[in-house]
C-alpha cells in the first residue's frame, strides 16, 4: 500500500483504505521520500499523529468484488495446516504470490543452466477445478502452466523436471529474482471449496563447470544447456557451386557458361549425456526440438541460425531436413548424428553491414541490399555508378491521396522487392504506405557482386541515408 503526495509547502491529508482480519495483527510503517526532486538535499517532512477509523466490513466495494484467496495465506507453505477458499462458479481467485520457498541454493551459483521447475502442492477439492502457475523472471518474462484437479484430495504438480514454462534458458539468469504466482480457476457452473497446503518448488539444474566444450548456438541458445557434447563436425568452406559446361564437339573445347551457388549440408556428431537413461531421453527430445525449425501456416520453413565458436560473428541459416540419428550406449549416453541443410549455400555475417551510399561487398556471393533514402523531390531516381544499375519511382498519387513528398523516408528492399514510404505525421511518428506498384517497370533492384565496391547516387532526387546487407562467406 502507498500514498503519493505532491511536493509543496503545507500539510496534506493522506488516506489509505485496507481490509484486515481481527485475528491477525497488522503493523503499519510510514516513511517519506521525495523522488521527484531534481537535486539532493536535506528536507524536513512532518507527520501528524495518525488515526485509524474502523468502518463496516463489506463483501463488495462498488462493482469490484472482494478478493478471493486462501485464508490464512501463511498456511499454504505448511504441512499440517490448510489455506482454504470458496471459488464461485465461472470465477477465478486472485493471484497469490509465493515467498520464502526453497530454491536449492541455485541463486548463489555463478554459472548454471536451469533445466526445469516443478510446483507441487497438496489439496482437497469439493469439485473439479484448475490451478494456474505463473513464473515471472528477473527480466520480466512470464511463463504459464495449468493443471486440473479432480474431486477429492491428493498431490498436484505444475511444470516438470524439464519444463521451463515456455521460457528460454537465458531468461532464468537472475534466478534470485524469480516470482511465482498461483491462481485457482473454476470454469464450472457450481461453486468449489478448495484446501491447499505444503506448496513447494523443486528445481532441476546443471552446473556449467567450465568443461572444455566445443560450443555452438542455435538461435542464440548454447549446446551447454542441453548437455549436448559436440564431438565432430563437417563444414565445407566457401560456397557450394553448380557449374554448367558447354562442350564443343570435336574441338576439345569446354566452356563454363553458368555458375550458381546451391544448398549445402552441415554434418554434426554429438553426445547427449545425463545422469540416467530417463533424463537422457528427455534431454534428447528437447535437443530435437532445439534443432528443429518452425514453419509458417502455409508450411514455408522458417530457418534457424547456427553459430560456431570458431567462426565468430558468422552464422548459417539452416532448415532440418532429416531426423537425428541416435544410438544409446550401455552407460545411457546417446550418440547422435544430424545433417542440417543450408539453402543459401553460404554462411553470413551475424549482424548486417550498414554503410552510407558507398561501400564494398567483401563476401564471396551476391547480396541484395536494403536502402533507406530521404526524398528531396516527388520523383526518386537512383543509380549505382559502378555497375550502372538504375532504379526510379515516378511521381504518383498514392492511397492516401499523396505521392512522395519532400522529407518522406523511402525503404527499398531488394530481397523482398518491396518499396515502402514513411510519411512523417508527428514529431517521431510515421505513416507506412506500400508503394511497390508505383516503381518504374524498367527499374533494377540493386544487386552487389562479391568483392565489388558500390556507389549509389540519388541524382539530386534523394539522399541515401543507409545501405544495409548481410555479407555471405
Amino acid at each position: 500500500m502507498g500514498w503519493r503526495g505532491k511536493w509543496d509547502e503545507g500539510l496534506r491529508k493522506a488516506q489509505i483504505n485496507f481490509y484486515y482480519d481481527g485475528i491477525n495483527p497488522i503493523i503499519l510503517l510510514w516513511t517519506g521520500e521525495c523522488r521527484d526532486l531534481g537535486s539532493v538535499g536535506n528536507y524536513d517532512i512532518e507527520f501528524t499523529t495518525p488515526a485509524i477509523y474502523e468502518t463496516d466490513y463489506y463483501e463488495k466495494r462498488g462493482d469490484e468484488d472482494f478478493g478471493i484467496f486462501p485464508k490464512p495465506l501463511k498456511n499454504l507453505l505448511t504441512i499440517d495446516n490448510w489455506g482454504s477458499m470458496n471459488v464461485p462458479q465461472i470465477r477465478s481467485s486472485n493471484d497469490f504470490r509465493l515467498s520464502e520457498f526453497n530454491l536449492g541454493n541455485i541463486q548463489n551459483i555463478d554459472k548454471f543452466a536451469l533445466q526445469g521447475l516443478t510446483i507441487k502442492f497438496d489439496y482437497n477439492a469439493a469439485a473439479p477445478c484448475s490451478v494456474a502457475g505463473k513464473i515471472i523472471t528477473g527480466n520480466d518474462k512470464t511463463g504459464l502452466r495449468t493443471v486440473s484437479l479432480k474431486e477429492g484430495g491428493g498431490t498436484a504438480e505444475i511444470g516438470g523436471v524439464f519444463d521451463l514454462f515456455g521460457l528460454k534458458y537465458d531468461d532464468y539468469k537472475e534466478f534470485g529474482r524469480i516470482q511465482i504466482d498461483l491462481n485457482i480457476m473454476n470454469p464450472y457452473q457450481n461453486d468449489v471449496y478448495v484446501d491447499i497446503s505444503n506448496i513447494r518448488v523443486e528445481v532441476n539444474y546443471i552446473i556449467l563447470d567450465g568443461t572444455d566444450w566445443k560450443r555452438f548456438w542455435i538461435n542464440g541458445e548454447s549446446n551447454e544447456y542441453y548437455q549436448c557434447f559436440l564431438k565432430n563436425m563437417v563444414i565445407y568452406g566457401g560456397p557450394n557451386n553448380e557449374v554448367e559446361i558447354f562442350n564443343v564437339e570435336g574441338n576439345d573445347i569446354h566452356v563454363a557458361y553458368r555458375q550458381n551457388i546451391v544448398p549445402k549440408e552441415i554434418e554434426l556428431e554429438f553426445d547427449i549425456d545425463a545422469c540416467n537413461f530417463n533424463d537422457g531421453s528427455l534431454l534428447l527430445q528437447r535437443a530435437a526440438r532445439w534443432f528443429a525449425n518452425n514453419r509458417t501456416k502455409y508450411n514455408r520453413p522458417i530457418p534457424n541460425t547456427i553459430e560456431f565458436e570458431q567462426f565468430p560473428d558468422r552464422v548459417f541459416d539452416y532448415v532440418m531436413e532429416d531426423s537425428i540419428e541416435e544410438e544409446i550406449t550401455e552407460g545411457g549416453t546417446y550418440e547422435c548424428k544430424v545433417k542440417l541443410l543450408v539453402p543459401s549455400g553460404t554462411m553470413r555475417t551475424k549482424e548486417p553491414v550498414i554503410t552510407n551510399s558507398t561501400g564494398v561487398n567483401s563476401g564471396v556471393a551476391k547480396v541484395l541490399p536494403k536502402l533507406q533514402i530521404l526524398a528531396t523531390s516527388k520523383e526518386i531516381s537512383l543509380t549505382e555508378t559502378v555497375s550502372r544499375q538504375n532504379f526510379s519511382i515516378r511521381p504518383f498519387i498514392g492511397p492516401d491521396n499523396v505521392g512522395i513528398e519532400e522529407g518522406d523516408i523511402v525503404i527499398l528492399n531488394s530481397e523482398t522487392r518491396k518499396a515502402t514510404k514513411l510519411h512523417k505525421i508527428g514529431e517521431n511518428n510515421y505513416n507506412s504506405v506500400d508503394i511497390t506498384r508505383f516503381i518504374d517497370f524498367d527499374s533494377e533492384w540493386f544487386v552487389f557482386n562479391p568483392g565489388n565496391e558500390f556507389n549509389i547516387s540519388g541524382n539530386g532526387s534523394c539522399i541515401v541515408q543507409t545501405v544495409e546487407f548481410f555479407e555471405r562467406w
